[in-house]
């Protein structure tokens, strides 16, 4: 938070400025491998490195990544002249086939933590889609602890056994809030639902597309010139 003021700080001020601080450390992952940016790895991957040496760089939070494109992602990362001494965050997002991707990011956190190049990345946390509330509990039962785990949960009504079925399993919550059309732009009244279960539930969770503007206004769905608003 850049404050600007004529003289010297009040002490209220500096309270706002330290809850600001507070509440976005680490707050804003960066997913510029999707839309609306839908960067190559190379340029995603510079990017995120320069906002890490950026005077904002507390507020940036992981790097998202398909599992699937990890090597890639090795590969765009070994490109870099120099990067920060302390190792990437990542969150990957893992596919249909479960078991595959988790054999991935194993074999990745093992092969990047012990490299020795000096260019580390870790996968700390995945996102993961389940078809319903049952295969919550089973997929959680595959997935290592050690991974901080998001389940997408679906507004269609049942918020109330997605997240009952999280909780049962100590993992987390995910909601999709846009997309690149306009129906994946769920009713406010149902993102308030959401938030409501996961608090009566003590469920963290995360929000993701459709965020892209702090104050609610008009923008275009993608950066592409022929975009609805």
């Amino acid at each position: 938070m850049n404050l600007q003021m004529a003289g010297p700080l009040r002490k209220s001020e500096v309270r706002i400025g330290k809850a600001v601080e507070v509440l976005l450390t680490r707050l804003i992952d960066y997913a510029g491998l999707f839309p609306p940016a839908g960067l190559a790895m190379l340029p995603a991957v510079t990017n995120y490195d320069s906002y890490l040496r950026s005077e904002y760089s507390w507020a940036l939070g992981r790097f998202i990544i398909p599992a699937g494109r990890l090597n890639e992602f090795d590969e765009a990362l070994g490109r870099l002249l120099e990067m920060d001494s302390k190792p990437w965050r990542l969150s990957a997002l893992v596919g249909a086939d479960t078991s595959t991707d988790l054999a991935r990011i194993v074999e990745f956190n093992a092969r990047t933590s012990s490299s020795g190049t000096g260019r580390a990345a870790v996968v700390e946390s995945v996102e993961v889609k389940a078809e319903n509330p049952a295969e919550v509990a089973r997929m959680a039962g595959i997935i290592p602890r050690e991974l901080e785990t998001y389940f997408e949960v679906p507004l269609a009504g049942d918020e109330f056994g997605w997240i009952d079925a999280i909780a049962k399993c100590g993992r987390r919550a995910k909601i999709r809030t846009g997309g690149e059309t306009a129906d994946k732009f769920p009713a406010a009244a149902r993102l308030v639902e959401f938030v409501r279960r996961c608090a009566l539930a003590d469920v963290p969770f995360k929000a993701t597309a459709g965020l892209h503007h702090p104050i609610r206004s008009v923008h275009r769905l993608t950066y592409q010139p022929d975009s609805l608003e």
